[in-house]
């Protein structure tokens, strides 16, 4: 590995960081194992084969962690690391990597198992997926290809009309400012059962009742 490392007291973290790659390079895991890349995509590192590596769930949160302690300044490693610690089903924050691992293996198949057995949509297509705007000019109109456009689009709808043609508005004949429905009207109050304070209903379930702040606590 090329990289060069921040701080000099973190050549520890690196060695530590370095034996488990090594290890891991010739002792692939059997099961529940996810890739890594060795240099992170964020300090320059590409998808090739030699920068990848399989490991355990444990061993790649470890990898992780030691990561963020050789580039403590380093923001997206920090996230990164901050996003694997949100892996549980009930919103519980991992404190270990053996807390790691055994919720990643009762994670393993059950994430999303309304699409088992769903086949993917480019299943069989071969080589590069092609954009749908491939070929199609970008950039501003033209005033001719402006004008083309409006004359297809109007020989387009020419025999057509709109769904509210001859449907008088809603306020046609109405003079004046419009008057909202619930002007003048005042709306009904009621009293707070301990405080007795005359409020509407809304104030009344938020505030009063039994939220009221001079309710009587009992023991």
């Amino acid at each position: 590995m090329s990289y060069a490392v921040d701080d000099k007291y973190s050549m520890n973290y690196k060695n530590i960081y370095d034996a488990i790659i090594a290890n891991a390079k010739t002792n692939q895991p059997v099961e529940y194992s996810e890739r890594h890349h060795v240099v992170p995509k964020c300090m320059g590192g590409s998808n090739s084969k030699k920068n990848l590596v399989t490991l355990t769930y444990r061993e790649h949160f470890l990898c992780h962690w030691l990561l963020c302690k050789i580039y403590p300044d380093n923001f997206k490693l920090r996230a990164a690391f901050a996003k694997m610690l949100e892996v549980t089903k009930n919103n519980q924050r991992i404190v270990s990597s053996k807390h790691f691992d055994i919720v990643k293996r009762n994670l393993k198949g059950t994430r999303f198992p309304w699409l088992e057995g769903n086949i993917p949509w480019n299943k069989g297509t071969k080589g590069l997926q092609v954009a749908w705007n491939k070929g199609m000019k970008t950039g501003p109109m033209s005033d001719d290809e402006r004008e083309k456009r409006s004359v297809a689009l109007k020989k387009r709808y020419a025999k057509q009309s709109h769904h509210r043609k001859g449907v008088d508005p809603w306020n046609k004949g109405k003079a004046g400012v419009q008057v909202a429905w619930n002007k003048g009207v005042t709306p009904p109050k009621f009293a707070c059962l301990h405080c007795g304070k005359m409020v509407s209903q809304n104030n009344l379930s938020r505030w009063h009742n039994d939220n009221c702040k001079n309710r009587l606590t009992t023991t």
